[in-house]
């Protein structure tokens, strides 16, 4: 089911982090990416996202430029990929990863797990 950019942002404003849980689960997931069509609009976003994932036992990443919010407090399985800056990752994107310092990006999360785990890596994504 493709959810419309407006739904989604209503029903991540009304629902507690039991409800989005509640239909997560419905799908069979083995990870989650949060923020897949954004940015976190504000610390009150990170410490939701946080407590889904405490209801939660897959591992979840997220991408982010969003330097001024506090990701010291996530829980262990979330991964925090900085966009051009580190955090758990730093993920760049760019023309030409070739000869860059760092990983190439795959371009598919269903075969690659360096935006998924914390490893300190510089993920070099191109501009597709």
């Amino acid at each position: 089911m493709i959810w419309h950019r407006n739904f989604q942002s209503k029903f991540w404003e009304m629902c507690t982090p039991e409800l989005f849980v509640y239909e997560l689960n419905k799908f069979a997931y083995n990870k989650l990416w949060f923020s897949e069509s954004g940015d976190f609009r504000s610390q009150k976003d990170v410490d939701k996202a946080a407590a889904i994932d405490d209801l939660l036992d897959v591992p979840v990443w997220t991408y982010t430029a969003r330097r001024d919010l506090d990701f010291t407090k996530l829980p262990a399985n979330f991964t925090v990929n900085g966009s051009g800056f580190m955090i758990d990752n730093l993920f760049n994107v760019v023309s030409d990863p070739i000869g860059l310092p760092g990983v190439i990006c795959k371009s598919d999360c269903r075969i690659s797990n360096y935006c998924s785990n914390k490893s300190g890596l510089v993920i070099n994504c191109k501009i597709h």
